[in-house]
């Protein structure tokens, strides 16, 4: 029974994996035939119609991206090509790719540290943008995200501290498990936070998570 449970898990991540390679190219494709249908349109709503269109097509495709990293991490080849990590490089581009999506929701947004480690960047830097992406969703107007990165005698520490509602105590230990979602902070994990989870664990790490006293949470990631 076990050796047919073993067998059909690997059938499903298999699955996800073809499923997700397959969906890629049909997406890449839509969003350049939008782009390229949108600069054709002066009518301001249009405009308006197809850039909603690309911002469905973006967050298909970041779904679609969280499944195969966790079919590869199911795998246990995240660290396939293990690579010198810049930390504080990524911190300081996820903080760019979101300025603006925090300067509208009047969030302040920023990095600080530096810290290097042998790793997977890719993988790695979706783990930062989820972290980031859940952090300024829940933090109210004029509060604050930030990012600290910090070296370590074995490897390194990213800290992501946001000033929203934090998240209930019970909910602290089950967040970063699949499909489940941590009280009032919806979507909060899903998929997102199971992302960090897998890989922290590739790298030989861990997460963990606290409400910080004066208010907000604060998500630890350790890489060895």
């Amino acid at each position: 029974m076990l050796e047919r449970l073993d067998a059909a898990l690997r059938r499903e991540r298999q699955l996800t994996a073809e499923v997700g390679h397959e969906l890629r190219t049909p997406l890449a494709i839509i969003r350049a035939e939008v782009e390229l249908l949108g600069d054709r349109i002066v009518d301001e709503q249009l405009r308006t119609s197809l850039e909603s269109v690309l911002e469905e097509v973006d967050r298909t495709t970041g779904v679609i991206d969280d499944m195969l990293l966790l079919a590869r991490a199911d795998a246990d080849v995240v660290l396939d090509r293990p690579e010198l990590v810049d930390l504080g490089e990524i911190a300081r581009t996820v903080v760019t790719r979101f300025s603006a999506v925090a300067a509208g929701q009047g969030v302040t947004l920023g990095a600080l540290g530096e810290a290097r480690l042998a790793g997977d960047a890719r993988a790695i830097e979706r783990a930062v943008a989820n972290l980031v992406d859940n952090a300024v969703r829940h933090t109210p107007a004029a509060g604050a995200v930030e990012i600290e990165v910090e070296r370590r005698d074995r490897g390194a520490v990213l800290t992501v501290r946001d000033t929203g509602p934090g998240v209930p105590a019970d909910a602290l230990g089950t967040m970063f498990d699949r499909y489940t979602r941590a009280g009032s902070r919806r979507g909060a994990a899903g998929l997102g936070l199971s992302i960090v989870a897998a890989v922290a664990a590739s790298h030989h790490g861990n997460v963990h998570a606290r409400n910080r006293p004066e208010g907000g949470l604060e998500i630890t990631v350790e890489f060895h």
